[in-house]
């Protein structure tokens, strides 16, 4: 019945269904308590999601429920749940997912969700919860969302043991520690969230390549990470290197523990210079944020090999050197965002090989040069490129000198191009300077003798008239 438009309190002709396996009343209208009479009907399924509940009666306390050993999927989410978590549900012995996110939740999340056995998803986002602890997290969950909660201390080590884990998303609190190193014994990874905490110091090194082999989402962005950006970390994203573009079906997360079909993986991520929300994450979709943070060096060339990356970005930290040119070989490459870091150099023209870029951010930088052109980079606006005083043409108005070169994508070194043919241009100019003057003085010395030897066989007729007429007036 979910999506009916259902107002009022809880439908109470449910109450005499005693052989009622599954029950969805997801996105409808009900408001009020959900009842105690509820947990007397052996549901293996119960969809209560995104309706205006207040009030889980009998749920406050961790009293057994009279069928707790039959509930396998428990959805409450985006209703309004207040106080503390109810710690009863931590009876219902073979609950394998549990979604209570978008409530109003608060306090501690509870240890006894730990002696679950059965739990794989466990989703609590967007409520109030401020702490957790190593006892509270079940070791055969797939999936653990805490992102947007108010969660200070350190990470529970308890996550090390969860090796089956796929989807980590902790963003969005307030959790203050070093980056998590033992991170590398959770080989099924795939989606770690960690942006918008207080993450601290370098990421460390690793010296492996084979430390996440599957991960294909990795979000660090808005912590207070320092330090390079180690070829190491780049080597251990192996999940990032290889292209899935021969895979003949699409698969998204969570596929293999998509309980009683409906369960579907979702996360918030930046793409494309703005937030948005993947409400299936499909395993094709590789992304790598390190933004606000304050790396600095410069980027690694290595960074090539991640070749299946879909979005990369690295705004906001302290980058400096040259954009790679390694970046061109990224050929899958939709989005790429380089703002706001110390960056200097001309934009390399191998870039034009992102013939599926659709997005690009460079600006407030110190690059400089004329602005490639052909392929995607005619379709950038000026909003790409601001922000950066020495970059000229187009889609700046700002005109570059006569002199510039534009750079294409076959010419790969057009900077020492350019400085040679002028450096062969100046030589030869200068040399044509030289042999004009010689002949120029040449010229006129021969001009001068010339005109003396004029002057002078001139100025001798002029005398010989003189003396003729002379003689002539005294004969006369």
């Amino acid at each position: 019945m979910s999506s009916c438009n259902i107002t009022g309190s809880f439908p109470e002709f449910i109450r005499n269904q005693e052989n009622l396996l599954y029950l969805d009343l997801s996105d409808n209208k009900l408001s009020g308590q959900i009842p105690k009479w509820i947990w007397n009907i052996s549901l293996t399924y119960l969809n209560l999601s995104c309706n205006n509940f207040d009030f889980l009666d009998q749920f406050s306390t961790p009293i057994s429920l009279p069928y707790s050993d039959t509930l396998v999927t428990l959805d409450l989410h985006a209703n309004q749940l207040p106080g503390s978590f109810p710690k009863a549900i931590c009876n219902c012995s073979q609950l394998s997912l549990l979604d209570m996110s978008h409530n109003q939740l608060g306090g501690q999340i509870p240890d006894c969700l730990g002696k679950i056995p059965t739990l794989m998803v466990l989703n609590l986002q967007a409520n109030n919860f401020d702490s957790i602890s190593s006892y509270a997290i079940p070791s055969n969950l797939l999936s653990l969302k805490i992102s947007d909660n108010k969660v200070e201390g350190k990470l529970p080590s308890s996550l090390a043991n969860c090796s089956k884990l796929e989807v980590l998303d902790l963003g969005g609190n307030m959790i203050r520690d070093t980056f998590p190193l033992w991170l590398e014994k959770l080989p099924a990874l795939k989606i770690l969230v960690l942006q918008s905490n207080k993450f601290y110091g370098p990421l460390g090194n690793r010296g492996s390549a084979t430390i996440f082999p599957v991960l294909h989402v990795m979000d660090l962005s808005s912590n207070e990470f320092t330090g390079n950006l180690l070829e190491e970390l780049v080597q251990s994203l192996a999940g990032m290197k290889v292209t899935t573009k021969n895979e003949s079906r699409a698969r998204y997360v969570g596929d293999n523990y998509n309980i009683n079909g409906y369960y579907k993986e979702s996360v918030t991520i930046t793409n494309k210079g703005r937030k948005m929300l993947m409400d299936r994450i499909i395993t094709l979709f590789t992304c790598l944020d390190l933004s606000q943070n304050r790396f600095h060096g410069e980027i690694p060339e290595e960074i090539r090999i991640l070749k299946s990356l879909k979005a990369l970005t690295l705004s906001q930290n302290n980058f400096n050197g040259q954009i790679p040119s390694s970046l061109g070989d990224l050929t899958e490459l939709e989005s790429l965002d380089l703002s706001s870091n110390q960056l200097s150099g001309e934009i390399p023209p191998q870039l034009l090989r992102l013939t599926f870029l659709a997005v690009m951010n460079l600006s407030y930088n110190q690059l400089e040069g004329r602005i490639p052109h052909g392929n995607q980079f005619d379709t950038f606006s000026n909003s790409s490129y601001e922000g950066n005083p020495r970059l000229c043409g187009p889609p700046l108005t700002r005109k570059c000198h006569p002199e510039a070169v534009t750079p294409t994508v076959d010419h790969e070194d057009s900077w020492t191009e350019y400085i040679l043919d002028w450096k062969i241009v100046g030589t030869g100019y200068a040399g044509g300077i030289v042999i004009g003057f010689s002949v120029g003085y040449m010229i006129l010395s021969e001009m001068r003798i010339k005109w003396f030897t004029d002057f002078i066989r001139l100025a001798g007729n002029k005398e010989r008239w003189f003396n003729r007429g002379q003689r002539s007036l005294q004969s006369w």
